[in-house]
């Protein structure tokens, strides 16, 4: 959790993830392996809250496409690895 602190707070320097994603698909991801319905619900719901954040100007698609991708890495890591 905290390389993953570091890493956004790097990458914010160039582009401004969207955390609501990431922290969302980290979840996801991980809840695949311990509660296989809870994750797939939480995973399918990620459209919509990319939406939600651009609808709401807090975000470009790019940063919440951006914040998907990260989370999910983290979360595969995070499963293979722990």
């Amino acid at each position: 959790v905290g390389a993953l602190v570091v890493a956004c707070a790097l990458l914010t320097r160039w582009i401004k993830l969207s955390l609501h994603q990431l922290v969302a698909a980290l979840a996801g991801v991980v809840l695949l392996a311990r509660a296989p319905v809870v994750g797939t619900a939480l995973l399918a719901l990620l459209p919509a809250l990319g939406w939600s954040r651009v609808a709401l100007e807090r975000h470009r698609w790019s940063e919440v496409l951006v914040g998907t991708a990260v989370g999910a890495l983290a979360g595969f890591v995070l499963r293979h690895v722990a």
